[in-house]
């Protein structure tokens, strides 16, 4: 029975309410968290639990039209529409999320209170381990009710890409039919699934992938590229490099993110995207074809494989509740795309910045109580660095197992038993933020520069990015960029290259920090703005999500 037929009452009975946390990481722990949501965990229960929550091609096409009318002139009919969808449940999800960010109230007012309803029964970890088990247990129907159900949550990148290893892990040796005939699917996401799973197999079982490099798809095309790429096969670098200068901007920033990670460290792009218009999309493409045939052959291509993947999840940093502090009103929390809290941490002094640490914890800059601490996810204290003469900005957890520390006076290095190493001469004025980079140079901003320093401390160069008074941050870009929020004095997210120009800018009041995503859009931390929000390259509002304090920094991992 397809989930569009469920009733609210069925989804709502469905709803398991254990909390969202890091995905399983082997059969046991699998079980184990499945067991605690009382989710059966035997063969045909989990075929059928995927099945329930998938809907077939005329059931979707009717869920399409009844969130069309969530904002018909009729009263009746938006009525009808409403449950409709709610009945769709998880199915609806991804529909949904973009209808609650219509420009017609009713449509954002409808679409989120279905949302809240469905998104009761729904959790990445869960659905993981629920397929971790499935494709353990192997009954009759289990890949095939996952090549059925992964397409109705491809914008759920953790979960879409998580799937996928499990699929090419119990596929590699042996692939399922099914998998294989999907290459030639009528669905971009089951093509662009069993071409992801096939081209990371065997050698032998690449060969009727290759057709899908010039499938219709340009998301197809891209992601079946770069698996060939990670599994060492040059020979599909042209059919990327086409993605610089034909399709969407969204799979030209991609392409140009991935390009950047075989740049030797120090060599920096002599051609970027910019604001992606035509002509400079062609010579971005020129110049990266010229570099391919002069590095091609002897490109360091595990480097691809050491880019984080990303969940999809965000940490907002909120340093108070809106002005002062009592010692309990800053706070850490998490959201996914659909913008609802997973957990909070409430027992940080008026944090500032944030780094994500393996095994679920945490770096973070606590301004008022003047120390940087490692936690868990929890709020517990792992590790601190206590006794500072001024308010940290930014913390950063060095590859030596070291950490950065920048306060509003000065920058310094602690080893882990809390000694400090490094040679940071003082800063001119007041620092803001500071982060060291691949190159092994560190760059801070302060006095409305960029400063950039070797390993000696020796200054390379400074650029000129503009008044941040007041506070400020910035993203070093792949490409040798600087991305740089400007508080109240400029109002203002603002990229600039090496020499001080602005290639791109969108307005946005007292932004405070930034980050370039590798879709190219950019996501900012409204500082004294209760928001932080997410702008395509066209400055088009694509996200938001509102806050309860000063969100002082945002971080999408």
């Amino acid at each position: 029975m397809a989930v569009f037929r469920l009733t609210v009452a069925a989804v709502l009975l469905l709803g398991w309410s254990l909390a969202a946390d890091e995905p399983p990481a082997d059969l046991a722990s699998a079980e184990k968290l499945l067991q605690a949501a009382k989710v059966p965990t035997d063969g045909p229960a989990l075929v059928q639990f995927f099945q329930s929550r998938t809907l077939t091609a005329a059931e979707r096409d009717t869920l399409t039209q009844s969130v069309r009318k969530l904002g018909s002139d009729d009263f009746d009919a938006r009525e009808q529409a409403s449950a409709d969808v709610a009945r769709a449940g998880i199915a609806a999800l991804s529909l949904l999320r973009s209808a609650a960010r219509d420009p017609d109230p009713e449509v954002v007012r409808r679409a989120e209170i279905a949302l809240a309803v469905i998104e009761k029964d729904y959790d990445t970890a869960r659905f993981l381990a629920a397929a971790r088990v499935l494709l353990d247990r192997k009954p009759p129907g289990a890949v095939e009710a996952l090549l059925a159900y992964l397409p109705t949550v491809h914008d759920d990148e953790m979960l879409f890409d998580g799937a996928v290893q499990l699929l090419t892990d119990s596929s590699r040796d042996n692939p399922n039919p099914l998998i294989v005939a999907d290459l030639k699917s009528p669905d971009a996401a089951r093509r662009r699934l069993a071409g992801r799973i096939l081209a990371a197999g065997k050698p032998e079982q690449r060969e009727a992938v290759r057709v899908l490099l010039d499938d219709a798809d340009p998301v197809v095309r891209f992601q079946v590229a770069t698996t060939f790429l990670r599994n060492r096969d040059r020979a599909v670098m042209p059919k990327l490099l086409a993605l610089l200068s034909d399709g969407p901007t969204e799979q030209a920033f991609r392409v140009e993110d991935l390009l950047c990670q075989l740049l030797l460290d120090g060599e920096t792009p002599g051609q970027t995207l910019g604001n992606a218009d035509a002509a400079t999309r062609k010579a971005c493409r020129e110049f990266w074809e010229d570099w391919w045939k002069r590095n091609g052959a002897t490109a360091d291509l595990a480097r691809l494989n050491d880019a984080e993947p990303l969940r999809g999840l965000t940490l907002v940093v909120e340093v108070d509740n809106n002005g002062g502090f009592n010692g309990t009103s800053g706070r850490i929390w998490e959201c996914g795309p659909d913008g609802k809290q997973r957990w909070e941490m409430t027992t940080v002094g008026g944090p500032v910045d944030v780094q994500v640490l393996p095994g679920g914890r945490f770096l973070v800059a606590e301004y008022y109580t003047r120390k940087v601490s490692e936690r868990d996810r929890t709020g517990k204290l792992l590790w601190e660095y206590g006794g500072l003469t001024n308010n940290p900005v930014s913390c950063q957890r060095l590859a030596n197992g070291n950490t950065l520390i920048a306060t509003m006076q000065d920058i310094v290095e602690v080893t882990p038993d809390k000694k400090k190493v490094g040679n940071y001469p003082r800063p001119p004025g007041t620092v803001y933020h500071a982060r060291k980079g691949k190159n092994g140079h560190t760059f801070y901003l302060a006095n409305g520069q960029i400063y950039e320093l070797d390993p000696a401390g020796k200054q390379v160069r400074a650029t000129n990015v503009g008044n941040t008074s007041g506070w400020g941050g910035f993203d070093v870009l792949p490409n040798g960029h600087f991305l740089v929020a400007s508080y109240v004095a400029n109002n203002r997210v603002a990229e600039f290259d090496a020499a001080g120009k602005v290639v791109w800018e969108a307005p946005t009041p007292s932004p405070t920090r930034v980050q370039r995503l590798r879709n190219g859009n950019t996501l900012v931390a409204g500082g004294n703005q209760a928001f932080v929000i997410e702008y395509d390259r066209a400055k088009k509002e694509v996200w938001k999500v509102a806050t309860r304090g000063r969100p002082f920094s945002v971080l999408r991992y």
